[in-house]
């Protein structure tokens, strides 16, 4: 993934080691960094992040977190701009099993234009083509926090009476697997044929997008769009990337998805999407967010010891030593002498077994020890 020296300094206020510093401590401690290289009057790191943390670090946000735990530097708290939304008659049913929570809201009145300088300037120093204001925001979120995000248009979607009597549409958003043989036609002009198996976002008539891969061009955010839909989801890994290898459409979301992701993590996505959104179209009204979330993710508890853990590694492990690496990630525990109990973060879905703990402990200790 590409990562960039810049960004990733908005996340402390405190100066940043210079890039060789910051690429030595994370090829160190946490990832391969394959490459850096200047880019203007930024550095680019091309840094390999492995499956079983790509959940949690292909993100700048993820990045951050480990370069805060390496270098003892905190992390800046994020402030979010206070606003009063409207109320909304935005319906989401999910009639599927892969969908283990979906987040819309409803923007109205925005105007799709070009991008400011920065946000294209953040975008482009990784690779990433500007495209417009809507689409870069989300796309801007995607590799900030590692949350994919899709928006539709409103007014393209087939309507929905609320009440027999009522002039007023509700707009309906299905999640739901896909009929035998129905289709759909991509952003990118491709038609794809569709089986049961294949997650779809749709309204009451058509196949909106393909679940966590790709949207479609029935919804299409165009120049000429005036109200969206923001969708900020959570799909099963395994149907993502079954589908997207049957359909052969490999995209950055897909490759988020694939590797599993804490549902937690939308409530921020769609905070920051609404806060960018309003930014860069002045007038434009937020609806309230509509959220359904059958199954939260439980918060999970691991315990190990620190002998047990001394022996795997081969290195003597103090209590002072694994607290200490504890509060760098900020992570809650207790402990009772040699045996502790944490309470895993909610993004950290690899944590699963005492072993995982002694991984966790050797890399932050540094793998030259």
């Amino acid at each position: 993934m590409k990562v960039s020296y810049n960004w990733l300094q908005n996340y402390f206020e405190e100066k940043l080691p210079e890039p060789e510093k910051v690429s030595e401590g994370v090829i160190f401690h946490s990832f391969e960094v394959e490459e850096m290289e200047k880019v203007g009057n930024d550095t680019i790191f091309d840094i390999k992040i492995l499956p079983d943390r790509a959940h949690d670090c292909l993100s700048h946000f993820g990045i951050a977190k480990e370069i805060s735990a390496i270098f003892r530097m905190k992390l800046k708290e994020k402030e979010y701009k206070t606003f009063e939304p409207e109320q909304t008659n935005l319906k989401i049913e999910i009639k599927s099993d892969k969908c283990l929570r979906y987040m819309g809201r409803i923007v109205r009145n925005i105007k799709v234009d070009k991008s400011p300088d920065w946000l294209k300037e953040r975008l482009e120093t990784i690779g990433q083509k500007s495209i417009n204001n809507i689409v870069d925001a989300a796309n801007f979120v995607m590799f900030d926090l590692g949350q994919p995000i899709h928006c539709f248009d409103l007014d393209k979607l087939f309507p929905r009476t609320v009440l027999e009597n009522s002039k007023k549409d509700s707009p309906l958003i299905l999640i739901r697997q896909a009929r035998e043989g129905e289709k759909m036609t991509t952003l990118d002009n491709r038609e794809v044929k569709l089986n049961p198996l294949n997650m779809v976002i749709a309204d009451e008539k058509n196949v909106l997008a393909l679940a966590g891969i790709k949207g479609g061009k029935i919804a299409e955010v165009t120049e000429d769009t005036k109200n969206i839909i923001i969708e900020v989801a959570n799909f099963n890994p395994t149907n993502v990337r079954k589908t997207s290898k049957e359909v052969n459409i490999f995209t950055d979301a897909v490759k988020r998805f694939e590797n599993d992701l804490s549902p937690e993590i939308v409530n921020d996505a769609m905070n920051d999407m609404s806060a960018l959104v309003l930014e860069m179209c002045k007038g434009a009204t937020l609806e309230e967010v509509v959220d359904v979330y059958k199954k939260k993710q439980e918060k999970r508890k691991l315990s190990f010891n620190i002998k047990k853990i001394s022996k795997r590694l081969g290195l003597d492990v103090s209590i002072a030593t694994v607290e200490d690496m504890l509060k760098r990630f900020g992570v809650l525990y207790k402990n009772t002498g040699d045996d502790f109990e944490i309470v895993v973060p909610d993004m950290r879905l690899d944590l699963k077994t005492e072993e995982d703990m002694s991984e966790e402990i050797i890399r932050i200790l540094g793998y030259e020890k």
